[in-house]
């Protein structure tokens, strides 16, 4: 929902003495941050605790993905069997000049860290400086819950985070699209 939404929500419970809204379940990922900004202020101001859903962008930021044409963000080389080789919507939801440059951010914070690309993803939401976030992991394999478990054990610096938040805008300041 909207943040003023959320915000009307709280203000009604308040009035009417009704439970609140303790957690929230918003779309938010690295490649995500800036459109639910507002939301995620409203959040931490009002005490509430975020649980993202796709944390990982569908799988995109686990790093498993490679560009297939340098100045096409929408094609793809997938592994058989992920989203991006089966859901037609994964490009409209996930494949832009932003998450590619997310991505590369997200790769050399892992490089740097010795960590998967997933692993700093999840740290990176974890780190979230104005709300308490806890994501939603959706693997499907033990292999892959092992992995997420492991961002527990990651820190991140003030830069590296920043740079990942970063990546999202070009030279000029503008954030890139999609």
């Amino acid at each position: 929902m909207a943040a003023w939404k959320l915000t009307k929500a709280l203000w009604k419970s308040d009035v009417h003495d009704w439970e609140r809204f303790e957690v929230t379940q918003p779309l938010f990922h690295a490649g995500y941050y800036e459109d639910v900004k507002e939301y995620l202020d409203v959040c931490g101001d009002q005490g509430l605790a975020v649980c993202p859903y796709s944390p990982l962008a569908g799988g995109f930021l686990t790093g498993k993905y490679e560009r297939a044409a340098p100045d096409d963000p929408e094609q793809v080389v997938a592994p058989d069997g992920s989203r991006a080789s089966l859901d037609g919507r994964f490009g409209d939801y996930y494949l832009s000049a932003r998450g590619w440059h997310v991505l590369d951010a997200v790769r050399a914070v892992a490089e740097e860290e010795e960590v998967t690309p997933a692993q700093v993803a999840l740290r990176w939401l974890m780190e979230y400086p104005d709300a308490t976030v806890v994501p939603i992991v959706g693997a499907r394999t033990v292999d892959q819950l092992d992995e997420n478990l492991g961002a527990a054990g990651v820190t991140l610096s003030d830069d590296q985070w920043d740079r990942i938040l970063e990546a999202r805008y070009d030279d000029e300041g503008t954030r890139f699209g999609h």
